[in-house]
């Protein structure tokens, strides 16, 4: 499977096929691959058409329209070129910008070296590995493809000078602000590829993130409790995610009238408004003005709440539900 060649991909209006058996790639001194003078086109891609986790699914829905073709059909790598490929232009072109700041002038990124940078770390969600470096070592028990894509050397340049936006002297309080345009972009993208289901999950999530940033977050009951943390609006019933807002600590905008959950609520439902979607969500979104909120918009729900919330009716708070039994009001 990891032996085969990447098929005809079309990015940036270039056509890129493997036309190079292994014999004829070029060679460093020392006799191993020289990934840095390979073209993309050059390289052994991987394909994973036949990995299962990779499949795309096709589920049918009373709200959904049919999954175009052009996205049932595509593999899993022209998928990655379809959700990254013009983003890694605009990357290409800060870190290339970047560098040159740093008055360095014989070192330059083009939006391939970007696109495999950013798929080591995709590989790296398929093999769980307990350190990035060992993707690069010769071990007996395991046997990655990134060395004959990507170069170790080539790799670590990269991450050094990876720069997402030309937000470069910003206070510390408006750092967020530079992987804004990176969310946004996906948002749209991700919506473009898959449509939306009849039942839709609104939840907290956590990214972890080791590094030192003002909006770091500590979430007790998470997986990870240190990290990112995002709003997710996604499929109930497939887990695919729609839609993701970064929450940058203090600086979150809200109405302090309804509160921080009712405000995300309002804001990831606002495309759906009279149009019958079912959406869950956990106790932090669910208050009376959340409630109010969906119903006046025709907005079906299914929660979880706590009794001590304000305003709540006398009669809900004196509810005495048995384990599994649901109430509807």
């Amino acid at each position: 499977m990891i032996d085969s060649i990447s098929e005809e991909i079309s990015f940036d209006n270039e056509s890129f096929i493997s036309k190079a058996p292994e014999d004829q790639f070029i060679e460093s001194e020392d006799n191993e691959l020289d990934l840095d003078k390979l073209t993309l086109s050059e390289k052994n891609l991987p394909v994973f058409d036949s990995y299962e986790k990779a499949k795309f699914f096709k589920i049918e829905n009373e709200l959904m329209n049919p999954l175009l073709d052009e996205f049932a059909k595509k593999t899993p790598f022209e998928l990655l070129l379809f959700f990254f490929g013009d983003i890694c232009k605009q990357i290409s072109e800060y870190t290339n910008k970047y560098i040159l700041e740093k008055n360095i002038t014989n070192l330059n990124f083009d939006p391939n070296d970007i696109l495999l940078y950013l798929f080591v770390y995709i590989y790296l969600s398929v093999y769980n590995l307990p350190e990035i470096w060992m993707l690069w070592e010769n071990s007996i028990f395991f046997k990655s493809i990134i060395p004959r894509i990507l170069s170790k050397n080539k790799y670590n340049l990269i991450n050094k000078y990876f720069t997402i936006s030309n937000l470069t002297k910003l206070e510390e309080s408006q750092k967020s602000e530079k992987i804004l345009p990176i969310i946004n972009f996906l948002n749209i993208k991700w919506k473009e590829a898959y449509p939306y289901t009849k039942y839709l999950s609104i939840d907290e999530a956590m990214t972890s993130y080791k590094g030192e940033i003002y909006f770091r977050q500590y979430m007790k009951d998470k997986h990870k409790r240190f990290g990112i943390k995002l709003f997710s609006k996604a499929s109930a019933d497939k887990g695919y995610c729609y839609h993701m807002m970064l929450y940058p600590g203090k600086n979150f905008e809200f109405d302090k009238k309804y509160g921080i959950g009712t405000s995300v609520i309002k804001e990831l439902t606002k495309e759906h408004l009279f149009q019958n979607y079912h959406f869950t969500f956990d106790n932090y979104f669910s208050n009376l003005y959340t409630f109010l909120y969906l119903e006046q918009n025709k907005l079906n729900f299914t929660c979880t709440f706590s009794l001590n919330r304000k305003a709540l009716p006398q009669k809900i708070k004196n509810l005495n539900l048995k384990k599994k039994k649901i109430k509807n009001f």
